[in-house]
């Protein structure tokens, strides 16, 4: 490993000792999702449905709640690490939905997981969309090492977006429900597991271009009427078509050349690749401007579509579990969502 690249003062020395995923058992089609909302396949229909890029996308139960999918993951993340609930000192959540508006749903999670007989242990939900689990990642690595005493660390996410009040089809077959999730704990060594860098960027200008109201939220000016109190995401921001497209374009490669030049790596150094899928064009437009070759890249869209924060755990654990991922690896997760925010962390698995 080439350790000369990046100074040992700015490496973050934490590991992922387990990984973990949870996916419902019931699987929708996009045909179920036109169904649904009493519409018949049309070709504009068709079309639009194909660009998107899904096929199939787990639904969860009616009685599960966001916090039951984030406690099934984090029990198999236990079980894998072999450690009892009580140990976990810290657990941040990230999900879309929250059980509740008050209290964080990692307090229940707390609870339903086993750790409720550990008082000290902190709860703590992250509210930021798909860049959720990884803001929490840093946020915990962060914590991790300036930490007295020694921490093990749950970061977990859910998406519950079957629950989402959608009034576009379109929209509906984006997304799909899931949890995924991580343990940290502080590396025995630099050469053994760590986190080289990470870069987050916000560009707020943009936070009314997706969005998900509350009953007493104030509706930005630029909806249409018929999307007034759904799920919003715009096709064309304030008439520009493809803007996120265009955003991409423009800030992907900064972030990532902010993460190289921090680090000292190259995109050919990259053993693997988790890059966020809003929708299959999207995510190949990102593979684009990453300069890592596609083959390097996970890819599940097409089998569980946008489960948003929960994506990129959920994707590195099946593709650990493929032994697509391997102990050593140099591992790259970027993702990008409503804010419009990104972030991007490189570390060694």
């Amino acid at each position: 490993m080439p350790m000369e690249k990046v100074s040992k003062k700015e490496i973050v020395p934490v590991k992922i000792v387990a990984t973990g995923r949870y996916l419902p058992q019931k699987i929708a089609t996009n045909e179920d999702f036109i169904k649904e909302f009493g519409l018949e396949m049309s070709p504009e229909i068709q079309e639009k449905l194909s660009f998107i890029g899904s096929r199939e996308h787990r639904v969860a139960g009616l009685k599960e709640q966001p916090s039951d999918l984030l406690t099934k993951a984090g029990i198999k993340i236990l079980e894998k690490a072999g450690i009892k609930a009580n140990e976990i000192t810290q657990i941040l959540v990230a999900t879309t939905l929250p059980d509740l508006i008050e209290p964080a749903t990692a307090a229940i999670v707390q609870k339903k997981i086993g750790a409720d007989d550990n008082r000290w242990c902190r709860t703590v939900d992250l509210t930021a969309s798909c860049s959720g689990w990884l803001i929490g990642l840093d946020f915990a690595s962060r914590i991790i090492t300036t930490s007295e005493k020694s921490e093990k660390v749950l970061v977990l996410a859910a998406a519950l977006t079957s629950r989402i009040p959608f009034r576009s089809v379109r929209h509906r077959a984006i997304f799909g429900d899931g949890a995924g999730g991580v343990l940290l704990e502080k590396s025995p060594s630099l050469e053994e597991s760590c986190i080289y860098g990470s870069e987050f960027l916000s560009l707020g200008e943009y936070s009314d271009a997706i969005y998900l109201p509350a009953p007493w939220s104030t509706i930005p000016p630029i909806t249409p009427e018929s999307l007034r109190g759904y799920f919003y995401m715009s096709e064309g921001y304030r008439s520009e078509k493809r803007f996120l497209f265009r955003l991409i374009e423009k800030h992907l490669p900064i972030l990532l050349e902010r993460l190289w030049k921090k680090t000292g790596f190259t995109p050919k150094d990259i053993d693997f690749a988790i890059m966020h899928q809003p929708s299959k064009a999207l995510f190949e437009a990102s593979v684009k401007y990453s300069g890592i070759p596609r083959d390097k890249f996970a890819y599940n869209f097409d089998r569980y579509g946008n489960t948003v924060a929960a994506e990129l755990p959920i994707t590195l654990d099946e593709y650990i579990e493929m032994g697509q991922v391997k102990r050593g690896d140099l591992v790259l997760l970027v993702t990008y969502g409503a804010g419009i925010t990104a972030g991007a962390v490189l570390l060694r698995y």
